[in-house]
C-alpha cells in the first residue's frame, strides 16, 4: 500500500468539508484507475482500432477515440507501445490532462513492463500524484466468441493515480473506481422525492439503524415484541407469519398493530412474493378459481412450491389488488416484493397502485434499473462468494442507493454462529461493509434467521451485541477506497476494511470506537487511514486517580493481546501513545497500557483497581523501539517493545484484575487538558483466543 500520510489537520477539514470536486473531463476524484488491453498488433501498420482498449470507470474506449492514440516502435529486439490519453481530469485544473505511457516487451516478447508514466509531460510526483501500477501477459482462450490461436497473447496493465489531497471519489459516479464502471452509467432513477420521504422512517445516526425481516406461525410474547419495536426502525413481517390466528393475514395485521402500539414511528412492510404463490394469505381467495390460468402447469421452485404465471394480465391485477387491500390497513406500511427477478412492469403496476403514504420494497440483488419502481431496496446473495471485486460493486452500489435517499437493506451472510458471542465476534465484517455506504435510510440486518419460532431469539433480535449499542454519530464524509483498502469515519466511530485477507481471519475488518475519557478541555479525534495506519489526537494526561485521554476502541473478552507500531508522538513535549487494556470507560478505572513518549522511550503503567492510583511498571530506552505488544492471560498482563516488530524485549509484567468483559485499543494524551498530542499508529492488531465459545442454549 502507498503511504499516503497527510497531517491531522488536513484529514479533519476535507472530511467535514465534504471535500467538494471541480468536475470536468473524466475525474475521479481521489482516485483515477485505467485498465489497458494491448494486441500485438497495436499501434503498427496492420493494426485496428480495437487493438487497444482503455477503460477509466466512466467509459471503454478504443482506437477510434480522439483522446486515445498508440504508436508501436521497435528498439533493438524490444516493443515499445506509445500510449497517450487525454480524457482525465488528473491534477485539479479543470481541463483535460495528457497521460502517457509505454507498454514494453523485453526480447523475445515474453514479459512486459509499463516504464516512462508521465503526466502532462512530467513524472506523476510532480503534480502531487502517487503511481500503482501492474503488467501482465494475458493468453485468453477465446477471441471473438472463438478459440484464440495457439501463440495469441494481449498485455493487460492497469494504473491508478492517486491524488493524496483529496479524500473523496467522482461525486457524481460511484463507479469510477471499479473494473467495470463505464458499464454503469448514469443513475437510472430519481431520488425520492420530497412528498414521498415523510413516509419513509423516521431516521437517526445515535445507533446503528436497523431493519429485520422475520415470521412467527404462532403468537409473539410481549418481550419479542417490545425488543423489535425498539430497536428496529424498518420491519418486513415475513410469510408464515400466522400469529396462531388461523391466517397469515390476520397475524400480520395483530402482530403490526402490537408494535405500534409500542412504537408508533416504526415501519412495517408485509411479504408478497412476485414468484412462488405461498397462498393468499386470506386478502382475497379469488385466485382459487383461477389456478389452471394463474398458476404454472410445469414450472417449480424448491421441491414443488408453485409459482405464477406473471404475465396473465388478470393475474397481475388481482396480485396488486391484494397490495392495494392489505396496504389500505393503518398498522401496515408498504410491500416487500420478493423474488430478485421480478418483472420491471410488475414492480411498475404496483407502484402506481400504491398512494404516496406507503411504501414498496424490492428484493432487489444489483439490479439499478428497477429501483425507479420502489423506495427501498433489499440485496442478498451480493457477496460473490467473498469477491473483493463484487463486494467493492456493492458498496458503490450501496453508496449510490443512499445518495438518492432510498431505503435499503443488505442480508448480511450469517451462517453457523453457534453463541450470542460468535454472533458478536464475527460482526465487524458486515457492519463495515455496511457503515462504508450508509447514508440516511440504510438499515443494518444481522440475522441468523428470520424463523423466530424455530431459532433462539439471539438468533434472529441482535440487541445483545456491544457494537450496536454504542453512540455511532453523523459521517463526517464519503468513503476513502485506495485499491481494496476502504475508511470512513463518524462522529463516534471509525471504520477500516481491507477486502484482500480472507473474510474469517479477523484482520481485514476493524470497526473502532471513540471515547473521549475524562474532562480535557480540548476535544480529541481519530481516523483510519488506508496505508493501516491511524492519527489520533488527544488531550489530558494519565495519571494520579484518573486519566484525562482519547481512546479509540472496542470491547475485548478473555485472554489475548494487541501489536501496534507508534510511528510518532507529535505537538505536545510530554505526549504519550500507546495500547491499553482497559477494565471500563470511566476516568478512574483500572487500566494497563504500554505508552510511547517523542522521544521514544517506552512505558509501562497500571491501575491496579478502580480510583486507585497509576503505577510505572517498567519501560524501555529511548529510540529504536516504536512496535508494542500488551498480552493479557488471565488477569497478568505483560508488555513487550520491538525495534522492527520480531525480538521482543520485555517490559513489565503485571496482575490486575478485570472481568472478562474489557476494553482494548489505542490511547493518547499530551499531559496538558489544553493543548492535543498528536499520534501516527500504524499497523495495529487484535486477537482474543476466546473467539470460540460455548453454544447459547437460550
Amino acid at each position: 500500500m502507498m503511504n499516503t500520510y497527510l497531517i491531522w489537520s488536513s484529514i479533519l477539514s476535507v472530511l467535514l468539508a465534504g471535500a467538494p470536486l471541480a468536475e470536468a473531463a473524466d475525474s475521479s476524484g481521489r482516485n483515477s484507475h485505467f485498465w489497458v488491453t494491448v494486441k500485438p498488433s497495436a499501434g503498427g501498420k496492420s493494426g485496428s482500432a480495437g487493438d487497444l482498449v482503455l477503460a477509466n470507470g466512466y467509459r471503454s474506449v478504443n482506437l477510434d477515440a480522439p483522446e486515445l492514440s498508440c504508436k508501436r516502435v521497435d528498439q533493438g529486439g524490444r516493443t515499445v507501445y506509445q500510449v497517450a490519453w487525454t480524457g482525465n481530469q488528473l491534477v485539479g485544473d479543470a481541463g483535460a490532462d495528457t497521460l502517457q505511457f509505454n507498454v514494453v516487451s523485453n526480447p523475445g516478447g515474453k514479459e512486459f513492463v509499463l516504464e516512462d508514466v508521465r503526466v502532462n509531460g512530467a513524472g506523476p510526483a510532480a503534480g502531487g500524484l502517487v503511481l500503482e501500477s501492474t503488467c501482465k501477459q494475458v493468453k485468453p482462450r477465446k477471441l471473438n466468441g472463438r478459440r484464440a490461436p495457439k501463440n495469441y497473447f494481449e498485455v493487460h496493465a492497469s494504473l491508478v493515480l492517486r491524488n493524496p489531497a483529496t479524500l473523496a471519489e467522482g461525486a457524481n459516479h460511484p463507479f469510477s473506481d471499479l473494473r467495470n464502471g463505464h458499464t454503469f452509467g448514469p443513475t437510472p432513477y430519481a431520488p425520492t422525492n420530497a412528498e414521498k420521504l415523510r413516509s419513509l422512517p423516521e431516521f437517526s445516526w445515535d445507533k446503528v439503524p436497523r431493519g429485520m425481516l422475520i415470521r412467527k406461525s404462532t403468537a409473539y410474547t410481549d418481550a419479542e415484541i417490545k425488543a423489535i419495536a425498539d430497536h428496529y426502525d424498518l420491519v418486513v413481517l415475513e410469510k408464515a407469519n400466522g400469529a396462531g390466528l388461523g391466517g397469515t393475514m390476520k397475524g400480520m395485521l395483530h402482530t403490526a398493530g402490537r408494535l405500534k402500539e409500542v412504537n408508533p414511528k416504526i415501519r412495517i412492510l408485509f411479504y408478497w412474493n412476485s414468484r412462488i404463490y405461498f397462498g393468499h394469505y386470506g386478502i382475497d381467495n379469488t385466485i382459487e378459481r383461477h389456478m389452471d390460468e394463474w398458476i404454472s402447469k410445469t414450472f417449480f421452485i424448491r421441491d414443488g412450491l408453485k409459482t405464477y404465471v406473471r404475465d396473465n394480465p388478470d393475474f397481475l391485477k388481482w396480485w396488486v389488488g391484494c397490495c392495494e387491500k392489505m396496504i389500505s390497513h393503518p398498522q401496515i406500511d408498504g410491500t416487500f416484493v420478493d423474488k430478485a427477478g421480478v418483472p420491471v412492469y410488475m414492480l411498475d403496476a404496483l407502484y402506481k397502485a400504491t398512494p404516496v403514504n406507503k411504501l414498496v420494497m424490492n428484493n432487489n440483488s444489483a439490479a439499478r434499473q428497477r429501483i425507479g419502481y420502489v423506495d427501498g431496496t433489499y440485496r442478498e446473495g451480493w457477496s460473490g462468494g467473498h469477491n473483493p471485486e463484487t463486494i467493492a460493486e456493492t458498496i458503490a452500489i450501496g453508496h449510490e442507493t443512499g445518495l438518492n435517499k432510498k431505503m435499503q437493506i443488505l442480508r448480511m451472510p450469517v451462517k453457523g454462529a453457534a453463541s450470542k458471542r460468535e454472533m458478536e465476534d464475527r460482526i465487524d465484517r458486515g457492519l463495515a461493509i455496511y457503515l462504508l455506504y450508509a447514508e440516511p435510510y440504510s438499515y443494518f440486518y444481522w440475522q441468523e434467521t428470520v424463523d423466530a419460532k424455530k431459532g433462539k431469539v439471539w438468533q434472529w433480535e441482535a440487541s445483545h451485541i456491544d457494537q450496536l449499542n454504542r453512540p455511532l454519530g453523523k459521517p463526517l464524509g464519503p468513503y476513502v477506497r485506495d485499491n481494496m483498502v476502504f475508511t470512513r469515519s463518524f462522529e463516534h466511530c471509525d471504520v477500516y476494511l481491507d477486502l484482500q485477507p480472507e473474510p474469517n481471519d479477523g484482520l481485514g475488518a476493524r470497526v473502532m470506537w471513540k471515547n473521549q475519557i475524562g474532562d480535557a478541555t480540548v476535544s480529541g479525534a481519530a481516523v483510519s487511514r488506508t496505508d493501516n495506519s491511524y492519527v489520533i489526537r488527544g488531550a489530558g494526561a494519565f495519571g494520579g486517580k484518573s486519566d484525562q485521554f482519547y481512546f479509540l476502541s472496542d470491547a475485548h473478552y478473555g485472554d489475548g493481546g494487541m501489536r501496534a507500531s507508534v510511528d510518532s508522538v507529535e505537538k505536545a513535549p510530554d505526549g504519550r501513545a500507546g495500547v491499553m487494556f482497559r477494565e471500563s470507560l470511566a476516568a478512574d478505572a483500572g487500566m494497563v497500557a504500554v505508552l510511547r513518549d517523542p522521544a521514544g522511550v517506552m512505558q509501562m503503567v497500571c491501575r491496579a483497581g478502580q480510583g486507585g492510583d497509576l503505577v510505572v511498571v517498567g519501560s524501555s530506552k529511548a529510540g529504536g523501539n516504536p512496535h508494542v505488544e500488551l498480552i493479557r492471560a488471565g488477569d497478568t498482563f505483560t508488555g513487550f517493545c520491538s525495534a522492527g516488530g520480531g525480538d521482543w524485549t520485555k517490559i513489565g509484567e503485571v496482575t490486575v484484575p478485570m472481568a472478562e468483559k474489557i476494553e482494548m485499543g489505542m490511547a493518547v494524551a499530551s499531559k496538558n487538558p489544553s493543548v492535543a498530542a498528536e499520534a501516527r499508529i500504524s499497523g495495529f492488531q487484535r486477537v482474543e483466543t476466546s473467539r470460540i465459545s460455548k453454544p447459547d442454549e437460550d
